[in-house]
């Protein structure tokens, strides 16, 4: 999903400053992922990174969800980014 990480955690070893900003998966990747209706439980999460940064995570959860109708579908996150985003769309009502 993401390799970019919006904490920096003491026990955690993930450097950012490694990083490019534009490496997000491509939500047309996942449409190719046909096979994913065969599985019972995908988690939407990377070893590490956030993946709520990834600008194409509500279409990559879209996308697997159409196809993997009945599998159990998770995604950890630690709530910064969605904290961020709930803010900004209720400032915009």
């Amino acid at each position: 999903m993401s390799n970019i990480c919006n904490q920096q955690c003491l026990f955690c070893s993930h450097d950012n400053s490694c990083v490019m900003d534009d490496n997000w998966l491509d939500a047309g990747l996942f449409n190719k992922m046909k096979w994913l209706k065969y599985v019972s439980h995908i988690c939407l999460s990377s070893r590490s990174g956030e993946r709520l940064l990834n600008p194409h995570f509500p279409q990559i959860a879209d996308i697997v969800r159409r196809i993997a109708q009945y599998s159990h579908i998770d995604a950890f996150t630690n709530g910064l980014a969605l904290r961020e985003k709930l803010g900004r769309y209720r400032r915009q009502l």
